[in-house]
């Protein structure tokens, strides 16, 4: 029998269940080269079911982008000037618990990797992969589930077997201040650049130093540049 609006209630029902399925994954693609960018647009809007909603450079540019456009996912590289993956993850799980994050790398690091996760990551995938692992890790992720490529998972395998627990890293003694402006100083800003850009004093951010270098034990601006790249801060 059929109602008088709308069809049977089996159609509707169909037709929900259709839209339901039809309903794009709103993707934030953060990655500092243009060319990656454009190329991974192109082929993940290819695909019926991923829609880029927006595509930035930079860390600090996504956090304004998230708060905007509210993707449903975000697909994050690591190694980007100003504020790097790992730290914008954070920022990121801070201001909204519930966004999925997949990073896209082209480092295999354990390094890399380890702090992914403590950063929030729900994905590690490589930039060296196949696209459809990349679709299907999009998939999964925006699911609610994880996805790690097989090397990736074949280091944190490695990593249990050794230990029980991953220990801290040398960035845990770090606030997430301090390795904002660490990276800075390790890409060779000057204390009033940095100042300017995270919007504090000049002496606030000498303050920082200091302590970044007590806690790292760095003599010299050159030591504080070596611990930047040392621990993935900055390439």
């Amino acid at each position: 029998m059929f109602c008088r609006e709308g069809g049977s209630v089996s159609h509707r029902k169909r037709v929900a269940v259709s839209a339901r399925s039809e309903k794009k994954i709103r993707v934030l693609l953060v990655d500092d080269h243009t060319l990656v960018r454009e190329g991974l647009r192109k082929f993940l809007e290819d695909t019926s079911e991923i829609q880029v909603i927006a595509d930035v450079g930079d860390g600090r540019t996504a956090l304004k982008a998230l708060e905007r456009l509210k993707p449903d996912l975000v697909l994050m590289d690591i190694s980007m000037p100003g504020l790097n993956g790992i730290d914008a993850i954070k920022l990121m799980l801070k201001s909204n618990s519930r966004i999925r994050v997949l990073v896209l790398s082209m480092h295999c690091s354990e390094a890399y990797v380890l702090e992914a996760l403590k950063a929030g990551a729900h994905g590690f995938v490589l930039k060296s992969g196949e696209g459809r692992e990349l679709v299907e890790a999009i998939r999964l992720v925006a699911a609610g589930e994880s996805y790690f490529s097989p090397q990736v998972s074949a280091i944190l395998a490695s990593r249990y077997r050794t230990q029980d627990e991953i220990s801290p890293g040398e960035t845990s003694s770090l606030s997430l201040r301090e390795r904002e402006i660490l990276q800075l100083l390790g890409e060779g800003k000057t204390l009033s650049e940095i100042a300017g850009i995270l919007s504090i004093t000049r002496k606030t951010v000498k303050n920082h130093r200091n302590k970044i270098a007590n806690k790292l034990c760095c003599r010299s601006n050159a030591d504080l540049v070596k611990a930047a790249i040392r621990l993935g801060l900055t390439s």
